[in-house]
């Protein structure tokens, strides 16, 4: 019996707005030509490059692909900053054509801001958002969606002038800006942050029903938590869920709100000591045919 071949094609949004890199590069990597098999059937994806530009165009749609998968950093909350802008007729026709794929049944994945990007925000009962980065975040959602993204405080350390009196409402934020590149004791250069999180299972689906450990550890660096309505009008089911104990709280996982005080000198050598350990640490990455150096300058010349 010959076995149906089916190619699953995933649109990776990969406009950076804000000039914030992102892993955007690695889903090629990962997912091109990917394959798993069930009984009469074989799977594979195939990837591709999209942009606001594009979307706006209609190219996402389903006759192209099948998914439309946002990653995180420079691509999910760079966008869910600059679609707070919801008054844009720009803005407003790239959320419609979004729209309009899903409802046509396209697939939607949101990884980090990529999820905040797609959701609305929610913060505490009665409380409305205050600074900036919440406005935004609140005023980006592409609105087709029953889920919230959940942030108590989101506030950008650097542009939050009442921080020192209030340092708490940096939130999140604090975790995404709490890494230091450098190198580690066996002598590995890093250039990531995040905090070790033991995430609760849940075993009633096919991702995780054969997982023998009810807990599966995954670095959590600043991305929003998921919140579901109690009514909601459509099925929705959760995967896993944070731990009890908040994060800010758990002496393993808490760090201390930071003032920034380096001024525009800082930030510049801050920026040159980044990039250097980002070119020293840029090694090929192999999947089959192109390395992450290559797609990085497919990406370029295609902007």
């Amino acid at each position: 019996m010959t076995k149906k071949t089916k190619t699953i094609k995933v649109a990776i949004l990969s406009s950076e707005p804000l000039g914030w890199g992102s892993g955007k590069h690695y889903f090629p990597v990962i997912l091109n030509n990917y394959k798993w098999e069930t009984k009469d059937s074989i799977y594979s994806f195939s990837t591709d490059y999209i942009y606001d530009r594009e979307i706006r165009k209609g190219k996402l749609n389903v006759l192209n692909y099948d998914v439309f998968l946002v990653p995180g950093g420079g691509v999910g909350d760079g966008e869910a900053v600059v679609k707070g802008f919801y008054t844009s007729l720009k803005v407003r026709k790239w959320k419609k054509q979004i729209r309009k794929f899903i409802k046509d049944g396209g697939g939607f994945v949101g990884i980090c801001g990529g999820a905040a990007m797609f959701t609305d925000l929610d913060t505490d009962p009665g409380k409305k958002p205050t600074s900036f980065l919440e406005r935004q975040y609140s005023k980006s959602g592409v609105g087709i969606s029953c889920v919230k993204h959940y942030y108590k405080d989101l506030a950008f350390p650097l542009f939050y002038p009442f921080q020192k009196s209030h340092p708490e409402k940096i939130g999140a934020t604090a975790y995404v800006f709490s890494f230091a590149p450098g190198l580690t004791k066996y002598g590995k250069y890093i250039h990531s942050g995040g905090v070790p999180t033991d995430f609760v299972l849940t075993k009633d689906n096919p991702i995780f029903s054969d997982y023998p450990k009810d807990t599966l550890r995954i670095r959590w660096w600043g991305g929003p938590g998921l919140t579901a309505p109690k009514n909601c009008d459509r099925e929705v089911k959760t995967l896993a869920y944070y731990p009890d104990k908040d994060l800010s709280e758990n002496s393993k996982t808490k760090i201390y709100a930071w003032i920034y005080k380096g001024g525009i000198i800082g930030i510049f050598k801050a920026f040159l000591k980044s990039f250097s350990i980002s070119k020293k640490t840029a090694l090929e990455v192999i999947n089959g045919k192109i390395s992450l150096e290559e797609a990085i300058e497919k990406d370029k010349k295609r902007k």
